[in-house]
Formats: structure tokens, C-alpha cells, sequence
């Protein structure tokens, strides 16, 4: 019982990536290119983060029907989709920019 309780708040002090919905929203900016690379990629889940959003919606089976949005966002998270949508915005902002350019 502990040893959950530790691996559940081993992640409480630490900051939240960015969520799937929260990508999905972004909106980029040209004049900020590289502040904006800089800060997609901040907010990249970890090994840990993934585990503790599958664990998350594990613990927490009624988040489905509370707080399907969060559920959501767990389940993104610890399958690793919300990272690959962070690296096509990445390169998505990049190429946009790039060819804005010429």
C-alpha cells in the first residue's frame, strides 16, 4: 500500500507536460519560432510522466465518466501520442515558417 501511495505522489511535485488538447490548440507564431521549439519541447513527457498518466486512469477508473477530458489527456500521455503530436508541431512550425520566408 505504500510503496503505491509513493509511486502515486512521485510526480506531484513535478511539472505536468502539456496535454493532447492543449497541443491540439497551439497556435504558432513566425516572430517567436524559437522560443516556441524551445518551449514544445519542454513539454515533452518523460519515461515517469507516461507511467503515472497510465497509472492515473488505473487508479482512477471513474475519471472515464467525471472527467473524460483528463482521461482522455492520461490516456494520450501514456501511450506516447501526445509526445509524436508535439514533434508534428514542431515540425510543422518549422517547415510554415521556413516557408514563409521566401
Amino acid at each position: 500500500m505504500f510503496a503505491t501511495l509513493a509511486i502515486l505522489c512521485s510526480g506531484c511535485s513535478t511539472t505536468r507536460p502539456m496535454g493532447y488538447h492543449d497541443v491540439n490548440s497551439y497556435q504558432m507564431d513566425c516572430a517567436k519560432k524559437n522560443e516556441q521549439v524551445a518551449m514544445l519541447n519542454s513539454m515533452r513527457s518523460n519515461r515517469d510522466d507516461r507511467a503515472m498518466a497510465k497509472l492515473r486512469n488505473i487508479f482512477q477508473p471513474w475519471l472515464q465518466i467525471t472527467d473524460p477530458d483528463q482521461y482522455a489527456n492520461n490516456y494520450y500521455q501514456g501511450t506516447g501520442r501526445t509526445d509524436a503530436y508535439i514533434n508534428y508541431k514542431i515540425q510543422d512550425l518549422l517547415s510554415f515558417c521556413q516557408s514563409k520566408k521566401r
